[in-house]
């Protein structure tokens, strides 16, 4: 090794060592702050002793908060770790309630284990992350203020089991991408995880926003973002995406949530494609149980993926329609189960070209239900056991392909053995059922269980031949128990039907 490169390896190893060195500590109490060594005590009164050790620190240091609490206004434009000894016993309270308890407008910065309240100024911030990036905020308690984590125009941040409960916004990004949201609790405010304008790759895992008076999770104007595994419980609107869709590579996903015991389950609101292209929010293995609706996508929510969700005990399972001039279409609902819903399992309204296949809709009042809604494609269903029908078309639904469905004991049994009803079309244009199971191989107890121009003249022929002889083999097989009560319910039906023979000879 020459003696100029044994010049150049020592040189490194003394800048290596001056810039460990340079990293410090500075302790910070109630009554001011000091250096590690504890050689040097310096008291600040104003501006605060959190903002005095700001002020007199160097980029790359650590500042301790001992247990206390403290009114300050929070500046951090160094690259900072500001520790405080835990969210439960370190509080600072905003100084001035119309300013931000702690400002973040440097990158790098990392803040946790303080409770930030008392921003309750509008449009003031607990934490507040301004044109920033790679700064981490982990185990903060950010209530009591407007806003309690707000991220503006900030990218490639983390926020980690952070809470964000009684303020107007939980946790807000605003024209923010690529950040990952892990593990919060926003509850009990306004709003509690709310995106807006912010695309490109946001990741929300894990976080939990219960009991907010209007929305759960919000992303308004926002794609290409992914939510996994979190929980939107009691609020008005569970997981609300209005506007957020965008072109043909830029979608939502969200997977693994859960939203019950709200009023709006999920809800897609106008996410419809942008400039003609086509979008796709992908709604997979979600489970939206016991709210008014489950699952609902309105106002032109076109190109959606809905695939292994379940929408239970709510008043309607899956609902597609609108109340605007441009109809839901192209969306794809496959292997979701929509059972034990007061009204409809699935239904559409004004809703065209859309795609069912493999869905459950049982013990519902009615299975699948068509209002308005023409050229659909429902294949390879199971409608089962729904109190008052299993289909149900109405009011200028054409064009539908309905085909290797199983149609099994839906309504009530009569004498004859058929249901009323399996199928009732209330409308005046003829419907093709060909190539379904209805549970039987009876004609005459399959005709009785459609309710069409047979009985009412103004209604439109229902056309079942060619029928199925058995269960259609691309419907999703129900479970145990399902198999087990059709059964119970056959064999109560033969022994009925038997009984009611033996009285006539």
């Amino acid at each position: 090794m020459t003696r100029v490169t044994i010049t150049i390896f020592g040189l490194a190893f003394i800048v290596l060592l001056c810039g460990a060195a340079s990293a410090a500590q500075i302790n910070v109490n109630q009554t001011g702050w000091w250096n590690a060594t504890g050689d040097t005590t310096f008291h600040a009164i104003n501006p605060g002793q959190i903002q005095a050790a700001i002020d007199n620190a160097t980029a790359g240091d650590t500042i301790y908060v001992w247990n206390g609490s403290y009114n300050e206004n929070v500046d951090v434009d160094k690259k900072l770790t500001l520790v405080g000894e835990g969210a439960d016993v370190v509080t600072v309270t905003a100084a001035s309630s119309n300013d931000h308890v702690f400002r973040v407008t440097i990158n790098y910065v990392n803040i946790s284990g303080f409770t930030a309240t008392g921003a309750t100024g509008t449009n003031c911030r607990g934490i507040y992350l301004y044109y920033v990036q790679h700064c981490k905020i982990s185990e903060n308690n950010a209530s009591g203020n407007y806003y309690g984590i707000d991220l503006y125009s900030s990218s490639d941040n983390t926020l980690t089991s952070n809470t964000a409960n009684s303020n107007e916004y939980g946790i807000d990004l605003y024209s923010s991408s690529d950040n990952t949201l892990t593990s919060n609790i926003a509850n009990s405010n306004n709003y509690g995880i709310h995106l807006w304008y912010s695309s490109d790759h946001n990741t929300l895992t894990s976080n939990t926003a219960n009991s907010n008076s209007d929305n759960g999770i919000w992303l308004d104007s926002s794609s290409d973002n992914t939510l996994t595994s979190n929980t939107a419980n009691s609020n008005n609107y569970g997981i609300y995406l209005s506007s957020s869709s965008n072109c043909d590579t830029q979608h939502n996903t969200l997977t693994n949530n859960i939203a019950n015991s709200n009023n709006y389950g999920i809800y897609l609101d106008s996410c419809y494609p942008s400039n003609s292209k086509t979008q796709h929010n992908t709604l997979a293995n979600n489970t939206a149980n016991s709210n008014n609706y489950g699952i609902c996508l309105r106002y032109s929510s076109d190109h959606n993926t809905l695939t292994n969700n379940i929408a239970n005990s709510n008043n309607y399972g899956i609902r597609l329609d609108t109340f605007a001039i441009n109809t839901p279409s192209d969306n794809t609902l496959t292997n979701n189960i929509a059972n034990s819903n007061s009204d409809d399992g699935i239904y559409l309204e004004s809703s065209n070209n859309n795609t069912l296949t493999e869905n459950t809709a049982n013990s519902n009042k009615h299975g699948i239900d068509l209002c308005y809604s023409s050229n659909n494609n429902i294949s390879c269903n199971w409608v089962h056991n729904n109190t008052d029908l299993g289909f149900y078309l109405r009011s200028g639904s054409t064009g539908n392909t309905i085909a290797n469905n199983s149609i099994i004991a839906n309504g009530v049994v009569q004498g004859d053995g058929s249901y009323h009803w399996q199928f009732e079309n209330r409308q005046p244009s003829d419907v093709n059922t060909a190539s379904n199971w209805w549970g039987t191989n009876d004609e005459t107890r399959i005709d009785a269980s459609i309710y069409d121009q047979t009985y009412h003249a103004s209604y439109g022929e229902v056309t079942t031949s060619p029928r199925l002889d058995g269960p259609a083999p691309c419907a999703p097989v129900p479970e145990l128990p399902t198999i087990a009560l059709l059964a119970v319910g056959l064999l109560m039906l033969a022994g009925y039907v038997r009984i009611e023979r033996k009285k006539d000879e």
